[in-house]
């Protein structure tokens, strides 16, 4: 599935009043990359992946696995909002 992690509006707000657009792609390879612990090579090639993709780059189920598990784990509650409107729900996914 193609997702574009270029252009990504993170609210700052809880009302959702303002908000910020930022590049996750880089920010999230850099995640995988630095706390994928158990990961290994599958982490690797992910990160190298986003890493060297574009806005168009295309994942597959296990990577988008990979990376909501990552940003679930490693980042603020407003990212893992923004990851989950542009990969959508795990209900919607299932």
């Amino acid at each position: 599935m193609k997702r574009n992690l270029e252009n990504v509006e993170v609210f700052t707000s809880l009302d959702k009043s303002s908000c910020q657009v930022v590049n996750l792609r880089k920010s999230i390879a850099n995640l995988i990359y630095n706390q994928g612990n158990g990961l290994g090579l599958e982490g690797t090639a992910l990160a190298m992946k986003m890493w060297n993709g574009d806005a168009d780059t295309e994942y597959n189920e296990r990577e988008v696995e990979i990376i909501r598990a990552t940003v679930e784990r490693c980042c603020a509650p407003c990212v893992i909002e923004a990851v989950n409107r542009i990969f959508g729900s795990k209900e919607e996914n299932k």
